[in-house]
């Protein structure tokens, strides 16, 4: 049955370390993440991998088997690596295509990008900014070489990784008051348009973790314009914590600290036949870090 050849690489760095929380942060993915990759494995195969107890995991019979297939491929990779040219930045394509959410398009994006140029001033981008909807067709029309959002439905066409987590914070201006969180209830939402999302709106979910319910008294297709909105007194809205770190550290805008911290997944989205480039993998591990050195 056809594997992935990342999945591979996570239960390879799983059965090397030994324990999954060494493993997510040397491949800088979430915990659940790699669980949920290893599960995957397993149902393919039809057996378990490791052995999960008190004291730890250890590899099965089968997951041995695996763990040496696994080390003939990776030895094989570093080989054909060890051939090339030398130089890793001489071996990056000529354009990134990169599909983003419009808040990471505006906030993390050309950080990493700066980053990127100046490793290699050759390098071009081209950037999409957009729904999940939208970038999908892009992705798939192969106008993109990746694409990263909050919400994705399933899709036998393309493979889906969780990257990361992304901190989120529920902010309004300082001039509206209120005693306790549940007295959010009582002052008006600003939302994402939920026509945007015909599977469900990804924040109102985990507003709806929190205890609130909201129905949204102004929808909007642009996280930009809801900050401005939630700037001028209007009403409440959540927003990616890197979005407003600095109005939250001036005073403008006043963070609610909600019964729980909240966060969503980015998803990394390719098509199911393309292979992720040395390129794609240094800017997605630069992404990342930026989001971390953004968080709250």
């Amino acid at each position: 049955m056809p594997m992935e050849l990342n999945h591979l690489r996570y239960f390879y760095e799983v059965a090397q370390t030994g324990a999954f929380t060494l493993a997510a942060k040397n491949l800088r993915i979430s915990q659940s993440a790699v669980s949920k990759i290893i599960a995957k494995l397993e149902a393919d195969l039809g057996a378990d991998l490791f052995l999960r107890g008190r004291t730890g995991i250890r590899l099965t019979g089968e997951g041995v088997r695996l763990r040496e297939h696994c080390q003939a491929i990776f030895q094989e990779v570093q080989k054909i690596q060890k051939r090339k040219s030398g130089a890793q930045i001489g071996d990056w394509p000529a354009e990134l295509r990169i599909g983003v959410s419009e808040n990471l398009a505006n906030y993390i994006v050309p950080t990493v990008i700066r980053e990127m140029r100046n490793r290699s001033g050759n390098l071009r981008f081209k950037i999409m900014a957009g729904t999940s909807e939208s970038l999908l067709s892009r992705l798939l029309s192969h106008e993109l070489d990746f694409a990263l959002f909050y919400s994705i439905r399933a899709n036998i066409r393309v493979n889906t990784l969780t990257l990361c987590e992304v901190p989120f914070s529920i902010v309004l201006s300082p001039q509206i008051s209120f005693s306790r969180f549940a007295a959010l209830r009582s002052v008006p939402y600003v939302g994402s348009l939920r026509s945007d999302y015909p599977s469900g709106i990804p924040v109102v979910s985990l507003l709806k973790s929190t205890g609130l319910s909201p129905t949204a008294a102004i929808e909007c297709n642009h996280l930009e314009t809801q900050k401005r909105l939630a700037l001028q007194g209007v009403g409440y809205t959540v927003l990616p914590s890197f979005m407003v770190k600095d109005e939250v550290g001036q005073g403008s805008l006043r963070a609610v600290k909600p019964p729980k911290a909240i966060a969503l997944p980015l998803f990394l989205v390719t098509r199911k036949e393309s292979i992720t480039s040395p390129c794609t993998e240094i800017f997605l591990a630069a992404l990342v870090r930026r989001i971390r050195d953004e968080g709250p």
